[in-house]
């Protein structure tokens, strides 16, 4: 299931342990060599301590409308921490605003959104906004990962015969019904052996 990257943002993070929310998201942590969200910094008035505020997404259980569903708040650590992870988020890497060219120089326009495997955290798209003068018609490009060759601080480059997509029809835009391990099992009442006794005759 694909879901828009901006839907993700001021996601809640609730955790098993508390039984409620613990922070929302707020930035990605993005692997441009990967075109992978790695983490999410977090902020709300449980995370007291500033370095202790990274979620990394193999510590996500489950993705629901709800929110992002951990174990602990002791899952959260300092990006400082990992040193993988650190090296990523030193690049700094936003995906929102690269400028989007193809192989042959042509502008195709800036990435407004993009679209993201609930499973994998993977990104599958990116949502391109045409520039005013080439956006009558067709505002906007869905460009899948395959079609990029090279991404670095400044442009992404993508190949000349781009397909050009919209991008609603390509994206689920609610958050995935998973169970909620929130939700209080309704209990089982024993029916009165009367009541069968009545029933077997």
């Amino acid at each position: 299931m694909l879901l828009f990257g901006s839907k993700l943002i001021d996601t809640p993070v609730l955790s098993l342990q508390t039984g409620g929310p613990i922070g929302k998201t707020r930035q990605p942590i993005i692997d441009p060599t990967k075109l992978k969200i790695e983490a999410y910094y977090l902020y709300g008035p449980m995370l007291n301590k500033a370095e202790a505020n990274t979620l990394r997404m193999d510590e996500v259980r489950e993705l629901s409308q709800i929110g992002m569903i951990i174990d602990s708040i002791d899952d959260l650590i300092d990006v400082n921490d990992v040193v993988r992870l650190k090296k990523v988020a030193d690049l700094n890497f936003k995906l929102i605003g690269h400028k989007v060219v193809t192989k042959k120089g042509k502008k195709l326009g800036t990435v407004t959104d993009y679209t993201v495997d609930a499973g994998s955290f993977i990104v599958q798209q990116i949502i391109v906004h045409k520039p005013l003068m080439h956006s009558f018609n067709d505002p906007e490009l869905t460009i899948h990962r395959s079609q990029i060759i090279e991404i670095d601080d400044y442009k992404i480059v993508v190949k000349d015969e781009t397909t050009k997509v919209h991008a609603a029809a390509a994206v689920t835009a609610d958050m995935p019904n998973f169970a909620n391990p929130f939700r209080k099992e309704q209990p089982v009442v024993a029916e009165p052996a009367s009541t069968k006794a009545a029933k077997q005759s």
